[in-house]
């Protein structure tokens, strides 16, 4: 593997140009979308400790230590550490738990990975391919829209792993304990954060196992103190996964099932071709519906697909430290992106985005080495170049087209479905009220993390995960309510926890009680309805009676004969 001894002071500069115009573009549409579920909650868990006074209840998943007195997170489920809300404390701190510190402190986390990722491609190759390869990535619409609208941990695991390769370069070319050590760490964080990060790093040592093993043998041989010490720093970083590696493994038949193979495939060319957050925006956020519309792409597969040849044809043509660097990029790529279309539940973006920034690594060396690859003639060598740049000029032009447009929906839309502001505008109005007794009971996915988020003294309730744990059990789930009581729910498509189905039937049961409203998104489609009663009462839910009511101060009231419609 080669190592760049020169300053790295080209890569920096580039870096930081492209830093100020990434944010530059992000920020008009930093706060046009609202807030997605996920993204709150990861949020909220950095707020509680920030905010201990405003600490909410999460899902049975979650789970918190004591940090100065105040609730730190540690998990957000048995596969998937809180690493991504820890980053986010830093920045609640100096600037406060608002929507716009978190949307720009998950943007610089990304895009510090990026600046790690490039010191690190120009260890292996050169500044030019690193600063080409940066350019790709941060015009990439895949990593511009997730980099700050994001509902998975894809900027934790990026930064793991950039810190992770460029600290291991680090430490071999230096000789150096502390890199090595630091290196093994943020890989182990890395799986901490979620475990299917361990696929990563499979990925690459099964790629230095098949063509750099004398280089291996010889980093073994010379740094075998380094590499003892950083193994006993991986190992450490892993103790929060092994403590729960029974949950993990019982975890999977829960995320499994959500999308076949061709779903998983479909995942993938989208994040590639750059219109997978522009199709699941025009959908409101239903991951399941993504796929029906087209929608405009960029032309990286295809100018990715020709560099994969063209970095092979170079490798074969090079000596053996081109061939193993050039090896080691294209295995690693392949064994990723077939283990996470091999996994059920790697249906999501932040899934795929596991091979990022590997595709546009393959494409810089490809044009960086074409250009630089002699020839017969020196108009030859004129053509190729040109050609080279041209068809760096196109990916970025056409990455770029695909941002403004989709960039232009936001700002059309304000957000549709799961991401418009429509959830945030009714909780801060309620807010305001400041009426004490006023809750909000979530009966889907969807609203309580948002809801808490987004407010100071509004309460929330979400008893979805309780009234699955009753109908798993056999058992009836009941909790009392009252006039300040607001239910919300969703019906149709939506209706991911199918609640909102038989609680509608009981509203219009007892409609002459009930005040239903209905909040629509910038198309003006229907997002979610809320629901109050005009007297304290029981709800209670039960798998074969479905939802019933029970007036505290009138007894039960039973079920009408006919449902009226």
């Amino acid at each position: 593997m080669a190592s760049t001894a020169s300053s790295p002071a080209g890569t920096l500069i580039a870096w930081l140009a492209i830093a100020v115009a990434s944010f530059a573009f992000a920020g008009p549409q930093i706060e046009a979308l609202g807030l997605y579920y996920d993204e709150a909650f990861m949020a909220q868990q950095a707020r509680d400790f920030t905010e201990p006074a405003r600490a909410a209840v999460h899902p049975p998943s979650v789970t918190t230590g004591e940090l100065f007195g105040r609730p730190f997170p540690i998990r957000n489920a048995a596969y998937l550490g809180s690493l991504k809300s820890q980053l986010a404390i830093p920045g609640f701190a100096l600037f406060g738990a608002t929507k716009m510190t978190l949307r720009y402190s998950t943007m610089a986390v990304a895009l510090l990975g990026l600046l790690l990722a490039m010191l690190a491609a120009r260890r292996v190759f050169d500044d030019r391919v690193a600063i080409a390869m940066g350019v790709l990535v941060a015009s990439d619409p895949a990593f511009h829209f997730f980099s700050h609208f994001e509902w998975g941990p894809f900027t934790s695991l990026f930064l793991c792993r950039a810190a992770g390769v460029w600290l291991l370069l680090v430490g071999v070319a230096r000789r150096s304990t502390s890199a090595w050590i630091a290196s093994a760490v943020c890989f182990g964080l890395g799986v901490y954060s979620r475990v299917d990060f361990a696929v990563i790093l499979a990925g690459y040592a099964l790629a230095l196992l098949v063509v750099a093993r004398p280089w291996l043998a010889r980093v073994w041989k010379e740094q075998r103190p380094q590499l003892m010490f950083a193994g006993a720093g991986f190992a450490v970083s892993l103790l929060p996964v092994a403590v729960v590696v029974a949950d993990v493994l019982g975890a999977g038949g829960g995320i499994t099932g959500r999308g076949d193979l061709a779903y998983r495939a479909e995942v993938l060319l989208s994040i590639l071709d750059g219109s997978h957050f522009a199709r699941l925006l025009e959908v409101g956020g239903r991951f399941e519906a993504m796929f029906v519309h087209d929608a405009v792409s960029t032309v990286f597969p295809a100018v990715f697909a020709a560099c994969l040849i063209v970095v092979a044809v170079l490798a074969l043509r090079g000596d053996g430290s081109e061939r193993a660097r050039v090896g080691w990029l294209v295995i690693s790529l392949i064994a990723i992106a077939g283990a996470m279309l091999a996994i059920g539940g790697a249906v999501r973006a932040h899934h795929m985005l596991n091979i990022a920034p590997l595709p546009q690594l393959v494409v810089a060396a490809a044009l960086v080495g074409a250009a630089q690859a002699p020839t017969r003639s020196q108009g030859g060598g004129r053509a190729v170049r040109a050609l080279a740049a041209i068809t760096l000029l196109l990916c970025v032009a056409s990455n770029v087209a695909v941002l403004v447009g989709t960039a232009d929906t936001i700002h059309e839309t304000r957000g549709t479905g799961r991401f418009s502001h429509a959830l945030e505008q009714f909780a801060i109005a309620l807010d305001g009220e400041e009426r004490p007794g006023l809750e909000v009971v979530a009966l889907d996915w969807g609203f309580h993390e948002p809801v808490h988020f987004s407010t100071t003294k509004l309460e929330s309730r979400e008893p979805i995960w309780k009234i699955s744990q009753a109908m798993v059990g056999g058992k009836t789930w009941e909790a009392d309510g009252g006039v300040d009581t607001i239910y919300l729910m969703h019906e149709g498509e939506d209706d991911l926890f199918r609640l909102g189905e038989p609680f509608a039937r009981l509203v219009r049961i007892h409609r002459e009680h009930a005040r239903v409203e209905e909040y629509r998104d910038g198309r003006g489609d229907v997002v979610f309805e809320s629901v109050r009663f005009d007297r304290p009462h029981t709800l209670s839910y039960a798998a074969r009676e479905g939802f019933r009511l029970r007036w505290r101060e009138a007894g039960l009231l039973p079920p009408s004969p006919v449902d009226p419609q």
